[in-house]
């Protein structure tokens, strides 16, 4: 799964109910073994859309339509995969991952958090006031994987997203989708999530701290694909059958 994809699951982690449409301008620090990168994202909430906008691409998660739509705005291309086919995807490279980890050695295992049945969450008690809202901190450990969230129960969610909340949790393989799954059992509307995944001498770390959130439907241009795009297949083209 891409990576914006990949932010876009571990985005919708927040318990659904009935709000109002929202915008959320947020900011994305990456850190690879101590190189650091910053942009901005903004991320479109509705009662049936969840749309993740940067400089570079567009990911937008239509419930009615029930499909996935990946957005490059430098190649000016796009695609348009059904939400039942990411699914089937997803679970099968999950399962393959599966496999593979099963033959690892006990020890590789357990570095990799294969071995963990779930992810821990441990609320820290502290508290902090973030794009105008109260917040509390929790920390979830999935073993290779581990970061902290922090929520406010002053915001909700637009709509009922329960669909996509059951494919999320499920559709990350390995830690990353333990992660997901016990952040989605935490109350509350992330305001800063920062997830940091250990794999050999490689340290990847992410954080992504919402700078403000506006209650106002998205922008119709948001909500379309701009002229002169091309269709493509894209990353979740189903692979040709063997000869």
């Amino acid at each position: 799964m891409p990576r914006c994809a990949l932010a876009l699951v571990l985005a919708l982690c927040a318990a659904p109910a009935q709000a109002r449409d929202l915008v959320v301008r947020q900011r994305v620090t990456s850190d690879v073994n101590g190189r650091t990168s910053q942009h901005e994202s903004t991320e479109y909430l509705t009662a049936t859309q969840s749309v993740h906008d940067d400089a570079g691409n567009r990911v937008t998660v239509d419930l009615q339509a029930r499909t996935l739509t990946l957005l490059d705005k430098k190649e000016h291309t796009y695609s348009v995969t059904p939400l039942d086919e990411v699914r089937e995807r997803s679970e099968r490279l999950a399962a393959e991952m599966q496999k593979r980890l099963a033959n690892l050695p006990p020890e590789a295992r357990r570095m990799l958090g294969a071995a963990e049945p779930a992810a821990r969450i441990t609320p820290t008690g502290k508290t902090e006031r973030i794009a105008g809202y109260e917040a509390k901190e929790y920390t979830v450990d999935a073993g290779g994987v581990h970061g902290s969230v922090w929520m406010t129960e002053a915001l909700e969610r637009p709509g009922n997203l329960a669909d996509w909340q059951r494919y999320a949790q499920g559709a990350i393989p390995g830690p990353a989708g333990k992660l997901a799954a016990a952040m989605a059992r935490i109350k509350g509307f992330p305001l800063r999530t920062t997830i940091t995944e250990a794999a050999g001498p490689m340290r990847m770390s992410t954080t992504t701290e919402v700078l403000e959130v506006r209650e106002q439907a998205p922008p119709a241009d948001v909500l379309t694909i701009p002229a002169g795009y091309r269709k493509t297949g894209g990353p979740f083209v189903k692979e040709p059958p063997a000869p």
